[in-house]
């Protein structure tokens, strides 16, 4: 039986969103300028694909590269952007709570882009990151994002009143939920049933470094800036740390 997550992504209309997607983030586009010579060196495993957005960019930018999706039709997407089954690429079905097709210290470098860590619970969530941790070589780079609670506020304020409405209905008042260090929420991005972690960066600090992960740098979505000790309210923030 097909998981919560392959139902989502699997959908036709969401595989085709994120088949049409081809730029990278600011963030992103910084972590790739600023570790080149180290990314040159690396086994890249890039986790949630989705159709091939950062599979793009990054094969060759690294010394091999891997990449993963939960979803069966993402990945199938994925291929036939890159030549269908002339592609030569490593791209396979995973899920990132179970990474055990890897070694240990497997790669120099792990990418989980466009939120995917957020849609699983904080037990989960746990799970993925202790996998990356263990497939990730002593030294290497781990970059991934991750909605933020510092946003929470604006999702009950949108322009579009029928999305704020189901926000309101599916959520309860904003007041359960702003100022905590981390919330599943549902902000309607999938829909009922697809909630979504959101989570205060010093949370996050603490739970990387209670994984076996240096103290992250944080960077804002919108314009790429790190943010030293006021971090802002961009709807999500991309975290960039090594395996300790």
């Amino acid at each position: 039986m097909a998981s919560i997550h392959e139902k989502i992504f699997g959908k036709p209309s969401v595989v085709s969103f994120y088949a049409s997607k081809s730029d990278l983030q600011p963030p992103e586009k910084r972590f790739i300028e600023e570790h080149a010579s180290e990314l040159a060196a690396a086994h890249l495993l890039d986790i949630g694909i989705g159709g091939g957005r950062t599979t793009l960019h990054l094969p060759a930018r690294v010394k091999s590269y891997t990449g993963v999706d939960i979803a069966a039709a993402m990945v199938e997407a994925t291929r036939a952007r890159f030549g269908g089954e002339r592609c030569d690429l490593d791209l396979r079905v995973a899920d990132a709570r179970d990474l055990s097709a890897w070694p240990r210290d497997a790669f120099g470098a792990v990418l989980f882009s466009y939120n995917g860590i957020d849609y699983v619970s904080r037990d989960e969530r746990m799970i993925v990151l202790a996998e990356i941790r263990r497939v990730l070589q002593a030294g290497g780079l781990f970059c991934f994002s991750s909605h933020s609670t510092l946003a929470i506020d604006h999702a009950y304020g949108l322009r579009r009143p029928v999305r704020s409405l189901y926000v309101r209905l599916a959520n309860g008042p904003a007041s359960l939920h702003v100022g905590k260090p981390w919330v599943m929420f549902d902000d309607g991005t999938y829909g009922r049933g697809a909630p979504t972690y959101y989570v205060h960066p010093e949370e996050m600090e603490r739970d990387l470094l209670r994984l076996g992960f240096e103290r992250p740098r944080i960077f804002s979505l919108e314009t790429a800036r790190e943010l030293e000790g006021t971090y802002d309210d961009s709807v999500w923030l991309t975290y960039v740390t090594r395996a300790v």
